[in-house]
């Protein structure tokens, strides 16, 4: 607030109202009395009205501003990757500081705006009092019937104060009043039409604001459409072809999740295998220790076969698991990799496709395989082929058939881990029988028992 509208605002609310000596005011100074009153009071709702204006104004400017923000961030993609979509994107950013610019200018009005409301505000609460209570005390003691009546009857509000009408009330003040005898009235009265027209000003300056920030805004938009139109050319891809993406996606998204699944299960039939061997180790000391005699050597002799049986089916187990970590890890590695990427490709047709069609199966892509195999794999492989032009899914394809492979041996080496487990645990059945002393206790067991009390800490 300026230093001449504080000292304004503090002469309106500390000095009080005169209407004249003995209230002996003619039927026109009445009359001029009551509708600067009427003004007065219409004035809190002019302001009201201006400022919603002005609200909704800006408040179109800050949209536009907004979406031509929004428009940046989806010329981001195709600016890196094309040099007509740069040179585009680089234009709608010079366009969209022109938006940026248009909100700053906004906010200057409306905090002067602001300013004036207030001004107005305070007039009219100042002078609406002071003039009824005049008008009250002229309806009791005026000096004619005439401007009793006039005075007792104002009491309405000008629904439409204009700068014009603030100006032609003052008129009649100055027509019909000596000149000091209202003067701080016809002050106010002046000065809330300057304040009114600068705040219609301000709506008005906001209004042509709005205008070029929208037209500006449009520009923005005309430029990253063209930027996204040469970008979006390389995603303008058909709905079949889009569906063999998805189908390609959902195999990939799935595939680090079975191998890892296949991992832990054969990690634990591994460990199973050489289980079996160190429980045939402790055997094999158990029963040396156990036969002094003839039979006892040849027992030994039966029972160190089968236990070189379990030996040689947990070294088969454990060298399948090597084998089949090997490839897990590379088929986790390139899973995740393809996975990201295809990710990405969809995203990008779901935004850029022409067909609406494609651009809702694109982005209705979530959805990851129950089953992968080197069946699915190969069907896989099968679509992009029949539906995506060979250059531009080559590697794709090439990976994919890699893929295949790895994940075929991954099961054949599954198979021989598996076969390998069941194998060491026969022969431990079959050493079990073949060492068994005891209807009750065989070393075997009894080895376990050991095993078991070592752990407990109880031996």
């Amino acid at each position: 607030m300026t230093r001449f509208t504080c000292f304004t605002a503090v002469v309106l609310l500390c000095m009080p109202f005169a209407v004249g000596k003995n209230n002996n005011l003619t039927l026109e100074q009445t009359v001029t009395l009551c509708n600067a009153l009427k003004q007065f009071r219409g004035l809190k709702d002019a302001v009201r009205d201006l400022k919603y204006w002005i609200t909704t104004e800006s408040l179109k400017i800050s949209n536009a501003k907004t979406r031509s923000d929004e428009q940046l961030r989806r010329v981001k993609e195709p600016a890196q990757a094309t040099t007509k979509a740069k040179a585009l994107e680089k234009r709608a950013r010079v366009l969209a500081a022109n938006v940026t610019e248009a909100v700053k200018k906004a906010e200057i009005v409306i905090l002067e705006s602001d300013v004036d409301a207030g001004v107005l505000g305070t007039i009219s609460s100042a002078y609406v009092p002071s003039l009824e209570g005049a008008l009250k005390k002229l309806g009791n003691e005026g000096g004619t019937v005439e401007v009793k009546g006039v005075a007792k009857s104002c009491n309405k509000t000008t629904k439409n104060v204009t700068v014009e009408s603030l100006i032609h009330a003052l008129d009649d003040m100055l027509q019909y009043f000596p000149a000091k005898s209202i003067k701080r009235l016809k002050e106010a009265t002046r000065d809330a039409s300057n304040k009114l027209h600068k705040l219609e000003g301000a709506a008005q300056s906001l209004v042509e604001i709005k205008i070029n920030a929208e037209y500006t805004e449009f520009r923005v938009r005309e430029a990253v459409t063209k930027a996204v139109s040469a970008y979006g050319k390389r995603y303008n891809l058909t709905l079949q072809q889009t569906q063999a993406l998805c189908i390609a996606a959902e195999q990939y998204r799935a595939l680090p999740i079975f191998v890892s699944n296949i991992e832990e299960i054969s990690k634990t039939m591994a460990q199973k295998a050489a289980d079996a061997k160190i429980r045939s180790d402790n055997v094999v000391q158990l029963a040396e220790e156990a036969n002094e005699d003839g039979k006892g050597k040849l027992l030994s002799q039966r029972v160190r076969e089968t236990v070189n049986e379990i030996a040689e089916a947990a070294e088969a187990a454990e060298k399948a698991y090597r084998a089949l970590t090997g490839h897990s890890v590379y088929m986790k590695s390139v899973a995740a990799a393809y996975a990201g990427s295809l990710e990405k490709t969809l995203l990008s047709i779901s935004q850029y496709a022409a067909s609406q069609a494609t651009r809702k199966a694109a982005e209705a892509c979530r959805e990851t395989a129950e089953v992968v195999t080197p069946k699915s794999l190969e069907d896989t492989k099968n679509g992009l082929f029949h539906s995506i032009p060979a250059q531009s899914s080559k590697r794709l394809k090439k990976d994919t058939a890699k893929l295949i492979e790895s994940l075929t041996i991954l099961h054949r080496e599954y198979k021989q881990l598996n076969a390998a487990m069941q194998y060491a645990q026969a022969a431990e059945l079959k050493l079990n029988r073949e060492t068994d002393y005891s209807p009750t206790t065989t070393p075997i067991a009894f080895a376990s028992f050991l095993v078991c009390l070592l752990g407990t800490g109880l031996l």
